[in-house]
């Protein structure tokens, strides 16, 4: 899975996890409210939001750890 550490990978991911969170939102909207849609669809939004940041972070941490290893 080394497509996976790709950016573009993982920025796709995360827009396929925020246009899901969105239907879900959305229909559990329209619905009748139905809390366990509307939970789903937020933590897929949520989740979607973290790729990102997670990418960040791990590539920030490689890269502090590969500056102190070369001195």
């Amino acid at each position: 899975m080394e497509w996976l550490r790709e950016r573009v990978w993982q920025l796709g991911i995360a827009v396929i996890l925020i246009l899901l969170g969105a239907v879900l939102l959305y229909v559990s909207a329209t619905d009748e409210v139905n809390a366990t849609l509307m939970w789903l669809g937020l933590g897929l939004v949520l989740v979607a939001m973290l790729i990102p940041l997670a990418s960040r972070l791990y590539q920030a941490a490689q890269d502090e750890s590969g500056e102190k290893g070369e001195t």
